[in-house]
């Protein structure tokens, strides 16, 4: 068998995400990754555009890691995914150290239309295109296979502000995208799991009964952060739309 592929870890860096959101075929400047300063109300207003998705970095634990498996252990969520189906993208990770793409793909993949158009023979152009109607098995392994992603990702790695560790390190910092589902759900996606995990509704960006997308997003870190509540290795960046000029 041969070696599990490794790659150097991203970086939570919204001047370094965004370099990479270009090398991957996004057409500056329709989205962007903003950071998120507090989950506070005040704070969330302040983000630039709509908020399309956000991104979670936070540190693995036994808590961390016994929430999420009893979550999706939960009867409730394994039905409500069958429901939704195909109508949420959702891949697996197999390469390691490689949660911030799987994180960004995530929150581009569940946007696509909002964020329109892709640049033509990019990466996600041939992407989207050839794993549109693919298992999370398949996605995961059209990454291994790819040259054009372990170049642009070594590229994107590189041009961090911290030194990076070793591919084979043990790293137990962890990307998660938080995304708007089918019927208002708000949506967990770590390719760790074994599908995308709910973690509330609303049926507006706006804010109903529930909550807003971010309201619910908010509640969900703040949740994950009382886990590990002496851990300060917490960073919220969000994927935006950019407003016109």
């Amino acid at each position: 068998m041969a070696d599990k592929k490794n790659w150097l870890p991203l970086e939570s860096n919204p001047e370094v995400m965004n370099t990479y959101l270009t090398s991957l075929g996004v057409q500056d400047p329709t989205v962007a990754f903003n950071d998120v300063f507090g989950l506070d109300a005040d704070l969330l207003a302040m983000l630039p555009g709509q908020v399309l998705a956000m991104l979670l970095v936070f540190p693995i634990t036994e808590a961390t890691d016994a929430e999420a498996d009893e979550t999706a252990k939960s009867e409730a969520q394994g039905a409500l995914m069958s429901l939704l189906g195909t109508n949420v993208f959702f891949m697996k990770q197999t390469i390691g150290n490689a949660c911030g793409t799987i994180g960004i793909l995530h929150a581009l993949m569940n946007t696509w239309v909002q964020w329109q158009p892709v640049k033509p023979g990019s990466f996600l152009d041939v992407f989207a295109r050839r794993m549109g109607k693919s298992t999370p098995e398949e996605r995961a392994a059209f990454l291994v296979a790819s040259d054009d992603l372990d170049k642009a990702q070594a590229v994107a790695t590189a041009q961090g502000v911290t030194a990076p560790p070793r591919p084979d390190d043990d790293v137990n910092l962890h990307f998660v995208a938080f995304v708007r589902g089918p019927d208002g759900t708000v949506l967990e996606l770590d390719g760790r799991q074994p599908f995308p995990l709910v973690r509330g509704v609303c049926t507006s960006s706006e804010g109903v009964e529930g909550g807003s997308f971010l309201d619910v997003v908010a509640g969900a870190i703040k949740a994950r952060m009382a886990l590990t509540p002496e851990s300060m290795n917490y960073t919220v960046t969000a994927l935006c739309k950019q407003q016109a000029d």
